[in-house]
């Protein structure tokens, strides 16, 4: 088990880094090489490898700690962070099942290897549980070729993790996932990456040709990946970078109130009521993510092979509530700095604050998840509400 503050201590030495960078990665929309030069250097990529694969065993809360601390540096490099520990969790899921994964985990440890997802293609309308590609299988190799839409850090991942139909004689939904290293792979950029928020991730489209050993393949079906490991995992640690985001938005606007307080002493500062109400929604946020981290440890260490209906509805339920309210609180922090927060380069400046988490109600569209809970809730037969 891992030290709490000697984890804490060096997460923050890597979110020190991240912040010195982090308006140059986003007005240059660049890859942050420093912050991840960074997580290597303080071991932290590996976070989530096992004890038995050489790795620090550390749970899911684990990352999301970290996760929450870079945010409050970084929107991007959080989200790459989580991005990646995304990544190491689905291997994770399948570990035993394949001699070249558990090496290939080991290595992930040892060497600090920074891994990015595959899911997206063009044809599929963001439904990543669907794949059009598929692998051709000749001697002891498979070689794939996916038109992928966006792969965030792409260019900069020691391995793709990509999905695609099992064979061509699969269904779209029938998929694998393929564990593809860099000298596997080749990347010819489609489109550039130019946007509102989230710069630094740096998700151009590619296309993307492979070539690789059939044991490359996860074990377990991606299906099972998805649901069980991708979805909490993903929600837990996306809700993390938000939360991390946001109370560095509620700092800059508690450091803003302070400053007019001692300039005008006695008097309450006009905005401070609004401070009470951006930090009354940190705090739920914080207690929902910590809730749900905990149920998803709980249910894992009681070895179901499948996620009750019910959690999986809560999970995406606080997907939904915690990028809403993310963005609620930065707008609260913009009202009660001003023109300070809304100008860059002031101590209290909030915009890339905001313009990030703008992108979390799209990472998946929360009226997608809406739909899909919508399903699972009709589905459950247990009670909707316990106790």
């Amino acid at each position: 088990m891992n030290d709490l503050g000697a984890l804490s201590d060096r997460a923050r030495s890597a979110a020190v880094v991240a912040a010195a960078h982090a308006d140059d990665v986003d007005s240059c929309a660049r890859f942050p090489t420093e912050t991840i030069d960074a997580l290597k250097e303080h071991r932290l990529l590996g976070l989530l490898v096992p004890v038995h694969l050489d790795g620090p065993g550390a749970p899911l809360a684990d990352a999301a700690m970290v996760c929450r601390i870079l945010g409050q540096a970084c929107g991007s490099s959080a989200l790459i962070y989580a991005m990646h520990q995304i990544q190491v969790a689905c291997l994770v899921a399948a570990v035993g099942g394949s001699e070249w994964q558990d090496e290939f985990l080991r290595r992930v440890a040892s060497e600090q290897l920074l891994l990015a997802s595959v899911t997206s293609e063009v044809g599929i309308g963001g439904n990543i549980r669907s794949s059009l590609c598929a692998p051709d299988y000749l001697d002891d190799r498979l070689t794939l070729s996916k038109r992928s839409s966006a792969i965030s850090y792409g260019e900069h991942a020691d391995a793709l993790l990509v999905t695609a139909r099992r064979n061509t004689e699969a269904s779209s939904s029938d998929q694998i996932l393929i564990v593809a290293e860099r000298t596997d792979t080749s990347l010819t950029e489609t489109s550039r990456w130019d946007t509102l928020g989230m710069r630094g991730t740096d998700s151009k489209a590619f296309d993307v040709s492979l070539s690789a050993r059939p044991a490359q393949i996860v074990p377990l079906p991606f299906g099972d990946i998805a649901q069980h490991t991708m979805l909490p995992t993903s929600h837990i640690l996306w809700g993390s970078v938000w939360l991390g985001i946001a109370t560095d938005a509620t700092e800059k606007a508690r450091a803003f109130l302070r400053r007019q307080a001692q300039t005008n002493p006695g008097s309450l500062p006009p905005g401070a009521v609004r401070l009470e109400k951006a930090v009354s929604m940190l705090t739920s946020m914080r207690a929902r993510l910590d809730c749900a981290t905990g149920e998803y440890l709980s249910i894992r260490i009681s070895d179901r092979e499948a996620l009750p209906l019910g959690f999986l509805a809560e999970v995406n339920g606080l997907k939904i509530a915690l990028s809403e309210a993310a963005l609620e609180v930065v707008q609260q922090a913009m009202l009660i700095c001003g023109i300070a927060g809304y100008k860059y380069g002031t101590p209290y400046s909030i915009g890339r604050h905001l313009r990030d988490l703008h992108s979390a109600p799209l990472m998946v569209n929360n009226d997608r998840i809406a739909a899909n809970t919508a399903t699972l809730l009709v589905a459950q037969r247990a009670p909707l509400m316990r106790g």
